[in-house]
């Protein structure tokens, strides 16, 4: 397992997250699924959730058909 956080991408975002991922699912938020936990702008409160990369199959199906295809 690895954990990785981020702040934003060239500015710092409004929610920071942190990802924890099994290296034998996923080495990426971009493919696989993975933990993530979202922490509120003001940083008083968080949420857990499951993260799902979609690049792969947006790159297979197009996007259109990878949404019907995930959902």
């Amino acid at each position: 397992m690895k954990a990785h956080y981020s702040v934003g991408i060239g500015k710092w975002a409004r929610q920071p997250h942190i990802s924890i991922r099994d290296a034998r699912i996923t080495s990426s938020s971009l493919r696989g699924v993975y933990v993530v936990i979202n922490f509120a702008a003001d940083m008083e409160s968080f949420s857990i959730g499951l993260g799902q990369g979609i690049r792969d199959e947006v790159s297979r199906f197009g996007e259109e058909e990878a949404k019907v295809f995930l959902s």
